[in-house]
């Protein structure tokens, strides 16, 4: 009689712990993001497609990608730039796997590299003045070549 209660038992636990682990499987699975401004916007740009832009505004953010690391690399040079780099080399990373621009060789963590580049990039006003298109980096380019 003792015997078949502790079987019993344990079957009961073997059931309800199953169950649990069943649930919390179910959970995760079906774990429904929060619904933010941000996670909104992520969602609808991971679901673009190149089919969804027309030549014009694949053609412009080419130009704005290209402008991008062509001010992200004068900036570089900049006196604040080097502030700023000195500043996050002198932090701890955990992590250096990103690269910083104008910087061969040297990788810092993802935040920290995210900072410094920022940095480089609005360290130059000049280049984000109304008239960008104007002044934009592929735009000097094509001119000196």
């Amino acid at each position: 009689m003792m015997l078949s209660s502790t079987v019993s038992k344990s079957q009961n636990l073997f059931i309800i712990s199953r169950q649990l682990h069943k649930t919390a499987v179910e959970v995760l699975e079906k774990s429904p993001l929060e619904e933010t401004i941000t996670n909104s916007f992520a969602s609808f740009i991971y679901g673009v497609r190149l089919e969804h832009l027309s030549d014009t505004v694949r053609h412009r953010s080419k130009r704005m990608i290209l402008d991008n690391i062509g001010v992200g690399l004068v900036g570089s040079t900049t006196e604040v730039f080097k502030i700023a780099l000195q500043y996050c080399q002198d932090m701890f990373s955990s992590s250096p796997i990103s690269t910083v621009y104008g910087q061969k060789g040297l990788k810092l963590s993802p935040t920290l590299a995210a900072f410094t580049n920022g940095v480089a990039k609005r360290s130059k006003p000049f280049w984000f003045s109304r008239t960008a298109n104007r002044f934009s980096f592929h735009n000097i380019c094509s001119r000196i070549s």
